[in-house]
């Protein structure tokens, strides 16, 4: 918002609307972008994780890239009962590799 003077709001492949920058909000265009109200600041709660229900330490898979280079190598985490986790990278650099060899496949 700090650099433009106007902006537009596409929803579902639409123009939904149209507006100067300086006669918006973030929220304004937020619900636009939606179509109902959106709190940009949830109420959130501290955190408490639960128990490790899974830890990995030092895993390494002999899968390698054209290259030579091992897919996953030294990959060390835990979670805990209560979180999301999300593998993400870009295709190709091991994260199906990772998420075999934890399933055991």
């Amino acid at each position: 918002m700090a650099v433009t003077d106007r902006v537009s709001v596409m929803r579902g492949g639409r123009m939904v609307a149209q507006r100067a920058t300086a006669e918006t909000s973030r929220e304004e265009l937020a619900e636009l972008m939606v179509g109902r109200r959106v709190q940009l600041r949830p109420d959130k709660r501290a955190a408490r994780p639960g128990r490790t229900v899974l830890e990995v330490r030092d895993l390494e898979v002999k899968v390698t890239d054209d290259r030579g280079v091992p897919r996953v190598k030294a990959v060390s985490f835990e979670v805990r009962a209560g979180e999301i986790v999300g593998i993400a990278g870009v295709a190709g650099n091991g994260q199906s590799a990772l998420l075999e060899a934890i399933a055991g496949i």
